[in-house]
């Protein structure tokens, strides 16, 4: 029962996750990008191809990550 529930939970945050990889992208490539241009000495800024590259990287790394939730969450539920 508990482990149902607790699966039913990170099948929704995994589900969440893939709902949402787009912005959560573009609001982590954001953050990055404001962090690059205060401290130009760790690493430069990026290029506006650049960016583009990196939010769509990012989003499909989120939608394997919540891929991932979904199928442990679907494993422990189901016992497979």
């Amino acid at each position: 029962m508990i482990g149902t529930m607790i699966a039913a939970v990170g099948a929704l945050g995994g589900l969440a996750i893939i709902y949402w990889s787009w912005p959560l992208s573009q609001r982590y490539n954001a953050w990055t990008t404001r962090f690059r241009e205060r401290n130009p000495q760790i690493n430069p800024p990026p290029t506006p191809e650049r960016r583009e590259r990196s939010t769509l990287i990012f989003a499909w790394l989120l939608r394997i990550a919540g891929a991932y939730l979904v199928f442990l969450a679907a494993r422990v539920a189901f016992d497979f």
